[in-house]
């Protein structure tokens, strides 16, 4: 080929690449490139248009792949600008390719200095101009990921203004058809006016004109994203609004211009602003990252990742898919250099833990987005500072003045910081952070800010105007909303409705403003204070007139929230009509149609949102998912939703509904794990017996499950988290299924299902009928009350007339501290025992039922740490001598366990049987050489004796302790645990210099099995609003065992001896069938201890309990003897 050919084949690919031909581009320029290998504007070239195209790791490795011989220089003694140009256009790949900034921006930089700046000849003028440019772009993209947190802010207004003048003439076609393409994309990310369609279709004709091959693509499938986002405003039925994209898809595939596919995506992506599309969203997700693993464009699906996040948060939806999703992407860059969108990341999930009321989990990720932005802007380092001091707000004691003045003094240090840097947006954020947490804090004793408020709202004021669209409207809009909630707290101190008159006046102005630009989601922020408002002068003047008021606009506001269909702002609005319909009830105002069913109607409504939320959370798993909702069960909508609805049922009163709103408020986060624990049930598998599509789901759902179990990785998590809700859906279109989902969903159990569950049984080792008793404590107004339910009858209720506020004082005195516990506990249990002053607790359970009777004990609140088998239930005899008692934290996980036991029987399944002891030196426990060579001794004989595996001394392992117990289907262990109630995360075993923590246990997939756990505080236990237990028995329980014996405070180590060896003698000489009563065993056991003098005293024998099933398969049996007297081995 002659230089003539060459030129003209150069040409041709030019021309080829400039109307969007990219293919035929790369295979002219591959085709020049064999003809010279070392044509360095050749492969200049050619990268530039394979990074056109889409491929920009082939573009890399291509540049990469570049001897350092090949310069392009005309003179060897002289630099070679095009050397240069492409050295830093590699750079400039890098980031987007690898997600690694430091090293290409700091190689870039010291290139770009060595280009001469002198030159004469044209190429060289060109090559330093390619240079500039590239680095330019290096600059730009730093500058854009470092910068901004949100797309929506990008470009600036003032961008718009330098497209707006490309659009004019004498500029050429395709330069105008690309500007208008840009000015209808941009004016939809700040939220302006235009007519973006307009532009569109005329950027249209002028690419189809051109000849330009997919600029007319790209202009429709962003008219069809238009319409598509204006479409499904308001739509509730998911994938109504999606249109078929496939065809556009299909076109870009034809072209091989895979760029113009991720770049549609992306649009798609953000034309989708629905949490009703979420799945669509996903979907999408799911195929831009694939396509990023093809073309090496990790950064792209990593802010694309960054940008679903923040919508969905801004939307109060898919928390738990946010922080799982923002938790992998840390891990993913926690390790590089890509420190922003580390920081990010752990940004977001700090303000999900904050909105959660998750305040430790809220500060570890503060800390983390503190070291990522560390590497940053200045701005960054300051909006850090801000994310931490609101985790350390959410930690504080509200009623440590001292702590909360220095807190908000730091938070106005940083605020100067910002202005004096110019950072204005974050100073406005930061400012209303601060009247926020101000407002919250004048519950108690900082009531005397009015001036720094007033300084604040100024401040904020001063700043709206430095700030650009739509983030000035952003902040006006939050600025409204601490401004409506001054109002509540001075209408507080009045009878006067003035204040919340002047809330709303202030209220309608701005939701004028976001009605105008289409802000639904600041429109639904401001309506909501409103409705607090309105809410509030219903309070202060109940009547007729001021509910109907009230009423319509929660009904306005709830219709405003379900076009957002967000779960986080639609509970908000349910929880606000709920009360004011409740209210209407209470006092006897209203309309005829507030009746009691009224009021639970629409309670029921509220308690399917507040289900929703928390199901979402499920995607975590483990003891991620515990926490957090714990930490939502104690939210104020939760905890007032029970209360409406209990007293409603009190009051009329409602039995059965009562029983089944009580089971509403008892550990809900605990059944909701178990339930993916849950064995088919012996009908159902009989049942489905021979239909294939059910069988392979059943086999389908299995597999998703164990995998979920099993996965450690959050992606792997998500990914089978969202395929196993998929086939949950379809599961749910058959009958069949309903019993089964039930139990994995851990839906509270039905009064029929627990009456059935209590039905009176023979005892096949003593004889005796025994009838399941279910007795449930829950509190009314602070009373403490209690409902029971007996074999087949209806529930029964007893109100005690004493308050939960007695029990706590009690608790705090005599059980709080172990030195108190020792004295309280260490007399006879007799009349002078401290135990007496809480006999109430079940004195009314003589009348209800019968000796022998096994008792379900459901503690409420500081209950869950008391013995309440160690009280008098009749003249001194303690609960635990007329009735074998069992404690749970609900029904439900009750039923799990006791489902678990049926399947395992059924299926008869061989397991391991083991006995670990492991008592050694620690400077954390005491320690007795005696009492070590004494429980070494007992744990051979115990396997010996009872053909066990044993594992004991200080060569057990972490390891050894998880897979014995993996494998297992009866566990024992002797040995220390550690508990604090302050940080019972902490709680764990100790194994020699390694520990067991709950975390591991969560982690550790069982084959439901029985554990013993004789240590001190084992079955110890943090409880919080809402009876949400944790604590190693919710660890053990949520991992597959069915029961679980435990102490709940400090037991000496030879009592547990004592303990085990009589419960091992009942467990293997009074089994029926292959099955033992486990409540009976422990019961026999604690008997033992109780009436021998040495160890009569309650706090002996008070401290072992037994929770979950109350029936086992027996596994443990004496071991035969053999002829020659020895044992025989299984």
């Amino acid at each position: 080929m002659d230089m003539d050919q060459r030129a003209d084949l150069f040409e041709t690919s030019r021309r080829y690449r400039e109307l969007g031909h990219y293919a035929k581009a790369v295979e002219g320029y591959q085709h020049l490139r064999q003809q010279n290998p070392r044509d360095l504007r050749v492969i200049q070239r050619l990268s530039e248009t394979l990074v056109a195209q889409g491929y920009a790791e082939k573009a890399l490795d291509l540049l990469s792949e570049l001897p350092d011989d090949i310069d392009g220089a005309q003179h060897p003694e002289a630099p070679s600008l095009l050397r240069s140009a492409v050295d830093i256009a590699r750079c400039l790949l890098e980031p987007v390719v690898t997600q690694s900034f430091d090293k290409p921006f700091e190689k870039a930089r010291r290139i770009f200095i060595t280009v001469p700046r002198h030159v004469e000849d044209v190429d060289s003028i060109s090559d330093a101009v390619d240079a500039d440019i590239y680095y330019c772009r290096l600059l730009l993209l730093e500058a854009f990921w470092l910068a901004v947190e949100y797309r929506r802010c990008i470009p600036s207004v003032e961008g718009l203004k330098l497209l707006n003048k490309l659009i004019k003439p004498p500029v050429a076609p395709l330069v105008t058809a690309h500007a208008k393409l840009e000015i209808s994309n941009a004016s939809g990310s700040l939220g302006l006016k235009c007519e973006r369609n307009t532009l569109l279709s005329e950027a249209k004709e002028i690419y189809e004109h051109e000849g330009h091959c997919h600029g007319a693509l790209d202009a429709s499938f962003a008219l069809a994203c238009n319409r598509m986002a204006h479409d499904q405003f308001g739509k509730a039925e998911e994938g109504s609004a999606i249109p078929c994209f496939e065809n556009l898809y299909k076109q870009y595939e034809e072209l091989d211009f895979p760029r113009g596919y991720e770049m549609c995506l992306s649009k798609q992506l953000a034309a989708i602003d629905s949490p009703a599309m979420f799945n669509q969203q996903m979907e999408i997700l799911g195929k831009m990252q694939e396509l990023s693993k093809k073309l090496g464009t990790k950064l792209i699906h990593t802010e694309c990742r960054l940008d679903v996040a923040a919508r969905l948060q801004e939307r109060a939806t898919k928390y738990g898919y946010i922080l799982l999703d923002m938790e992998s992407l840390w891990v993913e860059l926690r390790d590089t250099d890509c420190h922003y969108f580390a920081g990010m990341a752990a940004r977001h999930c700090s303000t999900i833990y904050s909105l959660q009321g998750n305040g430790s989990q809220a500060s570890t990720w503060a800390q983390r987005c503190s070291i990522n932005y560390d590497y940053c802007l200045s701005k960054d380092k300051l909006d850090a500072a801000g994310v931490a001091q609101r985790a350390n707000f959410l930690l504080a004691d509200p009623k440590d003045v001292v702590s909360l003045e220095l807190l908000l003094n730091n938070r106005e240090t940083s605020i100067q910081q910002d202005l004096a840097a110019g950072h204005w947006t974050n100073a406005a954020e930061k400012s209303e952070k601060l009247l926020h947490n101000i407002i919250a804090a004048m519950k108690t004793a900082l009531d005397h800010n009015d001036s720094r408020i007033r300084a604040l709202v100024n401040q904020i004021e001063q700043l709206l105007p430095r700030l650009e669209e739509p983030e000035a409207l952003y902040r006006r809009v939050n600025l409204t909303v601490c401004q409506m909630r001054l109002a509540m707290a001075e209408a507080a101190t009045t009878s006067s409705c003035d204040p919340e008159l002047r809330g709303l006046a202030t209220m309608e102005k701005v939701l004028e403003l976001c009605t105008r630009n289409g802000k639904t989601s600041e429109s639904v922020k401001l309506m909501l204070n409103g409705a607090m408002l309105v809410n509030n002068m219903f309070e202060k003047e109940p009547c007729g007139t001021k509910f109907k008021e009230c009423y319509d606009f929660w009904k306005k506001v709830r219709d405003e929230c379900e076009k957002l269909n967000g779960i986080g702002h639609l509970k908000w609005a349910s929880h606000g009509r709920a009360r004011c319909i409740y209210r209407a009830w209470v006092k006897g105002i209203g309309p005829s149609f507030v009746t009691s069913d009224v009021v639970l109607r629409e309670l029921m409504e509220l308690k399917k949102l507040c289900n929703d939320e928390r199901s979402e959370l499920s995607i975590l798993g483990g003891l991620d998912a515990i926490e957090t909702k714990r930490s939502m069960a104690s939210q104020l909508v939760v905890r007032d939703m029970n209360e409406m609805a209990i007293t409603v049922c009190i009051t009329k009163p409602l039995k059965t509904e009562l029983w089944e709103w009580v089971q509403e408020a008892k550990a809900r986060s605990v059944s909701d794990l178990m339930g993916l624990g849950i064995l088919l049930p012996q009908k159902l598998r009989q049942r489905i017996n021979g239909d294939t599509t059910l069988e392979a789901m059943l086999t389908h759902e299995a597999d998703l499950t164990r995998r979920l179990q099993q996965q450690g990785d959050r992606m792997d998590r998500l990914r089978t988290r969202r395929e196993l809700d998929r086939l949950l859906d379809s599961m749910r279109g058959h009958d069949l299924f309903e019993e089964l989902l039930s139990l994995r969903e851990g839906r509270p159990l039905t009064l029929r299902e627990a009456q059935e569950m209590t039905s009176a049984k023979v005892d096949g080792s003593s004889g005796v009928l025994r009838a399941i008793v279910l007795v449930d404590w829950f509190t009314c107004a602070g009373e403490i009350c209690m409902i029971a339910v007996r074999s087949l009858g209806e529930p029964e209720l007893f109100r005690t007339g004493r308050r939960i506020s007695e029990v706590l004082e009690w608790t705090k005195t005599h059980l709080d501290d172990n030195e108190a516990r020792y004295t309280a506990l260490r007399p006879f249990d007799s009349e002078e025992c401290v135990l007496r002053q809480l006999d109430f607790l079940v004195e009314p359970l003589q009348r209800f039922c019968k000796r022998e009777d096994i008792l379900v004990l459901l503690p409420t609140g500081p209950m869950h740490s008391i013995p309440l088998h160690a009280l008098w239930i009749r003249w001194r005899e303690e609960l635990i001598e007329s009735n074998p008692v069992i404690h749970c934290a609900s029904l439900t996980t009750l039923m799990q366990c006791v489902r678990k036991t049926k399947e395992l029987r059924v299926q008869q399944s061989a397991s391991q049987r083991t006995v670990v002891a492991v008592y050694e030196p620690s400077n954390q426990v005491s320690f007795s050489k005696e009492e070590q060579d004494a429980i070494y001794k007992w744990a051979d004989g115990l396997a010996r004796d009872y053909d066990l595996a044993a594992l004991k001394g200080p060569d057990v392992k972490r390891q050894d302790f998880v897979s014995a117990l993996s494998q297992a289907g009866w566990f024992h262990f002797h040995g220390h645990c550690l508990f604090d109630q302050s940080a019972v995360t902490n709680q764990r075993l100790l194994l020699g210099e390694e520990q067991v923590s709950i975390k591991d246990l969560f982690a550790t997939p069982l084959k439901s099995p029985h554990v013993t756990l004789v240590a001190c505080n084992s079955a110890s236990q943090s409880i919080t609003a809402g009876n949400e237990p944790l604590g190693l028995v919710t660890a053990l329980l949520c991992a597959g065992a069915s029961s679980v014996v435990g102490t709940i405070w400090p037991t000496p180590s030879s009592v547990g001896r004592l303990f085990s060896s009589s419960f091992y003698n009942e467990v293997s000489t009074n089994a029926e069938d292959g099955v033992v009563n486990l409540a009976v065993a422990v019961r026999e056991a604690v008997r033992d201890i109780k009436w021998k003098p040495e160890t009569r005293h309650p706090y002996f024998w008070a401290s072992f309990v037994l929770h979950g099933s109350w029936e086992c398969i027996s596994a443990v049996k004496k071991a035969p003897i053999a002829a020659d007297g020895g044992k025989v081995r299984a």
